[in-house]
């Protein structure tokens, strides 16, 4: 006779039980939570800023403005220079006649904007300000010359021409208000409000938006009629202080929108200087018109920043003015501060976009004349929201580091690094600054009076740094003055390369030493949370331990003891199967 029997053994192999198994996260004190915590909420802060940047800036917008610019500023043919080489008045009349009027009119010509799939949202014009008078010369006695006449004055805002003329600068005694004369409309003075124009800040001026301005027609034979009738009239002359085109493009393939704004300022001199600026921003008018991810992104990081002001806030309300005496507080208030100030500006841009939607509606409804439509400020609204949401990343990437620094050796290393050499990089920043200054003086005055690039003074230092990274113009320097520009290039490449560099190298590494002295001779405080490499080294052994258990585990789901009894012999034998008692019998 048989007997079967079934008991569960615990299994004797040598692996741990579950009250011997550590989790797999190891137990964590309330402050280590906290600072997780603190980790996990900035790091996903940075994450949707980065976003929000990375969805505002279309990929697209550096081909279009490179593209815009080949067509209409820097194109050149075999009879007429670019709009870069406009010296003159005249120069600048025959440049509007022939390259102006290829990319503004698709003739079945390649240079053409349209053939780019740049389509004009308006009409182009041309826009002047200038100044009122004149004011007589004053001559040294020195100087053998009888009388020179007047001289030109700069465009101030007190010297601006307000008053309305005839055709060829002649007076009139009409008002603006009673112009029906298209042919007199070029010489109208219009305010900043009636063309609803932004400054424009250029290398010789501010000119603050309105002068007198000209709108071309959508036929290029017209368009041209009118230009050449301008510069017969002498549209342009002396009194004349900048000359203003300006367009706005579509393009349908990036659905991006450009404004471009070319502009010639007559100097002083009598010279001309033209410039340029191109803006690419998308058609947003509203917010229905926004992409669901741009708009999930930016609620997103509106609901972080709204947390981020209630925990700022109950700890400056707990600390009172302790809260300012801490760097890494005040850190956190500028970030909100910039977020929300951001966001201040998101909302405005909206609001233009809107207003120049509705403006546009009119214009279409009215055509009257002197209602250009400035998509220019939208332009400059959305390129200032894309510039605070930059310094935000920096800022709020800076946070990052500082949290991350107690729990990543080497963030820790990098912060305690530079607290130690804080000192003596102070007093190596002043002998620094006052070398670089001294010597961008000495290049300044020996050629900034030939090279354009050190024609200022702000110009030359910019210039002194790319000559500390390698980038200096050795020939022109030279070319300028042939003894001292040698003598110049030499002796600044061995005080900044060969000495004051080493020098702050040296501080770094010797900061560098310090640090790890200590770290080697003090232990880590116990106040401080786990470092991240000792997180995951628990969190590593605990799962290898698991790991072991579970194998040993699954080679024997069930053991069954079968005791058996016969005539001659009594005793047991153990089974293990891969399936429990249970499910085989089912």
């Amino acid at each position: 006779m048989v007997r079967k029997r079934r008991y569960e053994l615990p299994l004797d192999d040598g692996s741990p039980t579950d009250a011997e198994v550590p989790s797999v996260f190891p137990v964590l004190d309330k402050r280590t939570k906290k600072h997780l915590k603190e980790v996990a909420l900035s790091l996903l802060y940075a994450i949707s800023v980065m976003t929000v940047a990375y969805l505002q800036r279309n990929w697209l917008s550096f081909y279009q403005r490179e593209v815009v610019e080949q067509l209409v500023y820097s194109r050149r043919s075999s009879t007429v220079k670019p709009f870069s080489y406009i010296k003159t008045s005249s120069s600048f009349w025959t440049w509007s006649e022939t390259h102006l009027m290829d990319a503004l009119y698709d003739d079945g010509n390649e240079n053409s904007l349209q053939s780019h799939s740049f389509y004009l949202v308006q009409r182009a014009k041309l826009r002047q300000e200038r100044v009122s008078q004149d004011v007589p010369c004053t001559i040294p006695n020195d100087v053998p010359l009888s009388t020179l006449g007047y001289c030109k004055e700069p465009f101030l805002s007190h010297n601006k021409d307000w008053d309305d003329y005839g055709i060829g600068w002649s007076r009139r005694n009409d008002t603006r208000h009673n112009v029906t004369d298209p042919g007199l409309l070029a010489w109208t003075h219009r305010t900043t409000e009636d063309l609803r124009e932004y400054s424009f800040h250029g290398d010789h001026g501010v000119y603050h938006g309105g002068g007198y301005q000209v709108e071309l027609t959508k036929n290029r034979t017209d368009s041209v009629a009118i230009i050449r009738s301008l510069r017969t009239n002498d549209w342009i002359d002396e009194k004349t202080r900048a000359v203003f085109v300006q367009l706005t493009l579509y393009n349908p393939n990036s659905n991006l929108l450009t404004s471009v704004l070319l502009s010639v300022e007559f100097s002083v001199i009598g010279a001309a200087f033209p410039s340029h600026e191109v803006l690419i921003f998308p058609p947003y008018f509203g917010f229905s018109d926004l992409p669901v991810s741009f708009l999930s992104s930016e609620i997103i990081l509106l609901a972080l920043s709204g947390y981020f002001v209630y925990v700022e806030g109950w700890r400056m309300y707990k600390m009172s003015f302790r809260y300012f005496k801490h760097f890494w507080h005040i850190l956190d208030a500028i970030i909100i501060a910039q977020a929300f100030g951001s966001f201040g500006v998101f909302f405005f841009t909206q609001y233009v976009a809107d207003i120049i939607h509705h403006q546009m509606d009119a214009v279409d409804e009215e055509g009257a004349w002197g209602s250009f439509v400035n998509y220019r400020r939208v332009a400059i609204w959305s390129q200032t929201y894309t510039y605070m949401l930059g310094i935000l990343i920096s800022m709020v990437t800076v946070k990052l580091l500082h949290v991350l620094g107690s729990m990543i050796n080497g963030v820790t290393l990098l912060s305690a690094t530079m607290s130690e050499a804080a000192g003596p990089l102070s007093g190596f920043s002043v002998i620094f600054f006052i070398s670089l200054a001294a010597f961008a003086q000495m290049v300044f005055l020996v050629v900034g009076n030939n090279l354009f690039t050190y024609s200022t003074f702000v110009g030359t230092l910019q210039e002194m740094l790319n000559w500390m990274l390698g980038d200096f113009d050795y020939d022109n320097v030279t070319s300028v003055s042939r003894a001292l520009g040698p003598i110049i290039v030499f002796t600044f490449n061995i005080s900044f390369q060969l000495f004051l560099i080493m020098v702050f190298a040296t501080i770094l590494c010797e900061a560098l030493a310090m640090i790890r002295v200590k770290a080697e001779q003090e232990p880590r405080r116990d106040d401080l949370p786990p470092t991240l490499q000792t997180l995951v080294m628990e969190g590593t052994k605990s799962l290898r331990v698991r790991y072991h258990q579970a194998k040993v585990t699954r080679k024997c789901r069930d053991v069954v003891v079968y005791e058996f009894e016969t005539k001659n012999v009594t005793g047991i034998e153990l089974l293990c199967f891969d399936q429990s008692f249970d499910d085989r019998n089912e």
